[in-house]
C-alpha cells in the first residue's frame, strides 16, 4: 500500500500525459494551425516539456510532499470536504501571485516561453512551461498548501487531479463554447484562452478558482 501511495505522483503524471493525448485528438484543427504557425519543432518541444514536467518533476515534488507534509491518517469525510477546496483555493492564490509576478518585466523571462504559444493554443500547451515556471507557479503552491493544510494523501491526490484536469481544459479550444456554463468564480477556457490570445495581464487566474473574480467581488465590500 505504501508503495502505491508513493507512486501516486507518477500515476497522476502518466494520467495527465494520456489525457493530453486524448484532448489533442479533439483539437486537431488547432494542432495543425499551431504547427503551421510555430513549426513542428515547437510542437515537439511542447510535448517534451509536458512529458518531463508530468512524469519527472511533478512526481519528485509529489513524493517529497508525501514524505514530509502529509498526514498519514485517513481523514473523515467532513474534513475531506473542507480540505480539498482549501487546497484548491490556496493553490489558485499561489499561482495567481506567481503568474502576476511573471508578467512583470523583471520576471517575464520565466514565463515568456509559455506565451510563444499564444496565437494558437492546444491542451499540450498547458504543461509547456520552463522548469523554473513549473517549479514556481505549478509546484510551489502545492507545497505551500500542503504545509498549511497538512492534508491526507487522498485530499492531495484529489486536489492535484482536479487542478491537472482543469489546467488542460482551460487550454482546450474545442470546449471553449461551454465556458458560458461555468460559474463566474471558476476559470473557464474562454477566460484563459483570452489571456493567451491577448498576451496581456487580463484573466491571470488559473486553473480552478478565479482569484481575479473574487478580488473584484470582495473589493466591493472593503
Amino acid at each position: 500500500m505504501d508503495g502505491y501511495i508513493q507512486n501516486n505522483g507518477l500515476y497522476l503524471g502518466l494520467g495527465t500525459i494520456s489525457l493530453v493525448t486524448c484532448l489533442e485528438l479533439t483539437n486537431l484543427s488547432s494542432v495543425i494551425k499551431l504547427i503551421n504557425y510555430n513549426g513542428i519543432n515547437s510542437y515537439v518541444k511542447a510535448w517534451v516539456h509536458t512529458i518531463v514536467n508530468s512524469a519527472l518533476f511533478g512526481p519528485i515534488v509529489y513524493h517529497s510532499v508525501r514524505q514530509n507534509l502529509l498526514d498519514d491518517k485517513k481523514h473523515k469525510i467532513i474534513v475531506n470536504i473542507i480540505n480539498i477546496p482549501a487546497i484548491l483555493l490556496l493553490h489558485s492564490y499561489g499561482y495567481w501571485i506567481a503568474h502576476n509576478m511573471m508578467h512583470k518585466k523583471y520576471m517575464w523571462f520565466i514565463h515568456k516561453y509559455h506565451h510563444t504559444y499564444s496565437c494558437y493554443v492546444t491542451p499540450v500547451v498547458a504543461m509547456a512551461v520552463s522548469p523554473m515556471e513549473y517549479s514556481i507557479a505549478y509546484m510551489f503552491p502545492f507545497v505551500f498548501a500542503s504545509y498549511i493544510i497538512v492534508p491526507s494523501n487522498f485530499e492531495l491526490l484529489t486536489s492535484t487531479t482536479i487542478i491537472s484536469v482543469c489546467n488542460l481544459m482551460i487550454h482546450c479550444p474545442s470546449i471553449e463554447y461551454f465556458s458560458k456554463y461555468y460559474p463566474d468564480w471558476w476559470v473557464s477556457p474562454e477566460k484563459h484562452l483570452k489571456h493567451h490570445y491577448s498576451k496581456s495581464k487580463c484573466h491571470i487566474a488559473a486553473s480552478t478558482i478565479d482569484i481575479d473574480f473574487l478580488i473584484v467581488l470582495f473589493s466591493g465590500y472593503w
